[in-house]
């Protein structure tokens, strides 16, 4: 006894007919009568009687199809249950980088925003001058999932700002070598 035989049987029994159960499960006929055979085999009754077209149930198979009713709606809540968020895996947490100033300004705000979408995912958030975010990120050699891959993705376009006027050192601003550009600025 499998289930495939089981949601067979219970669609024969439902329609009257194995044509129409076969129609209704997307199977052919013959396969359907071979799980209603393989069943009635396997339970050692007959569960319907056949004429011209018809299946109608034996007292054995309206016997069996209240258990296979229980069964397979059973079976549906079981996989509900399965699928529901408390059951779904715990994602890694989301870790965000960011110079003082977008942790102060620009992160909380889409923090927030990422957080009341995704509430079970827990997030790290770390703040340092550029030069220490761009070390954090080149130094991470951290395995993603997929799932966390796309997190990363949506929070990712936050760069630091290219202005290195936050970035001093004992005190004193560190001087870029600037080049000219195209438009004759001075880019840092």
């Amino acid at each position: 006894m499998n289930l495939t035989q089981l949601m067979a049987f219970q669609a024969v029994a439902n329609s009257g007919s194995i044509t129409k159960a076969a129609q209704l499960l997307h199977v052919s006929q013959p396969s359907i009568s071979k799980h209603v055979k393989n069943l009635e085999r396997d339970c050692g009754v007959k569960l319907f009687e056949r004429n011209a077209g018809a299946a109608e149930l034996t007292d054995a198979g309206s016997s069996l199809l209240r258990h296979v009713d229980a069964i397979l709606v059973h079976l549906e809540e079981a996989k509900k249950e399965l699928r529901s968020p408390k059951n779904l895996p715990k994602s890694d947490p989301l870790k965000v980088a960011g110079s003082y100033a977008a942790s102060a300004l620009l992160l909380p705000s889409l923090l927030v925003n990422f957080k009341s979408k995704h509430r079970d995912t827990s997030i790290i958030l770390r703040s340092g001058t550029t030069r220490e975010v761009k070390s954090k990120r080149k130094a991470c050699r951290v395995c993603r999932t997929e799932s966390s891959a796309r997190q990363e993705e949506k929070v990712n376009h936050i760069r630091p700002s290219s202005s290195r006027a936050g970035d001093h050192r004992n005190g004193k601003r560190r001087r870029q070598d600037a080049q000219p550009s195209r438009a004759g600025r001075i880019r840092s």
